[in-house]
This record gives structure tokens, sequence and C-alpha cells, in this order.
């Protein structure tokens, strides 16, 4: 890869995190968690033929690999936690502010 490339590939690789992460959002939770499983199997997979076909540059490329998969392992937990918000209906919430009748 040429300097020039660079910055397209960083523009595409861009691209396809924000892709990925608009899919990763918008999965139900249960979705969500077996697809965090699949990428611990994925990616130790993708790891482990890394290390036996170890280039001068495998270090480097191991970094990207490992910071891809805890980039959306990450964003998978924080939407995890995350508590659906629960419609407040209008009626309880001005019931609670009228006066009690004695």
């Amino acid at each position: 890869m040429e300097e020039s490339d660079e910055p397209r590939w960083m523009g595409q690789l861009a691209g396809v995190i924000a892709m990925m992460s608009a899919l990763v959002k918008a999965l139900p939770r249960q979705t969500r968690d077996r697809l965090q499983r699949q990428i611990h199997t994925e990616f130790e997979s993708l790891l482990s033929a890394m290390s036996a076909t170890s280039g001068p540059d495998v270090h480097v490329d191991r970094s990207s690999v490992e910071w891809m998969r805890d980039l959306f392992l990450k964003r998978i937990d924080q939407l995890n936690s995350q508590r659906p918000a629960r419609p407040v209906s209008r009626r309880k919430a001005t019931s609670a502010h009228k006066p009690v009748a004695e």
C-alpha cells in the first residue's frame, strides 16, 4: 500500500465501522448477546490465522484487529447496559401533583 492510498483506505474503513455500528445498534438485545459470543469466536480464529502466517507487520495488524474487536464489544456492552425508557402516561404524571382530598 502506498502512502497516497492511506486516506482512501481510512475513509473506507471509517464507513465500514459506521455501517457496522448502525447495524449493531438496530439489533434486539438477544441478538446482540449472540453476536457478542460470535465476535469472540471469529476474531480469535482470525488472530490465530494471523499468528500462523506472521510477517514483519504482524504486531501492527494484530493490534488493529484487536482494536476493532474491542470497539464492537464495548459498543454492544453499552447498548446492553442501557435500560429502555418507559413511556410515562400524561394522566399518571398529572395525577401525582393533584392535592389529596381531606
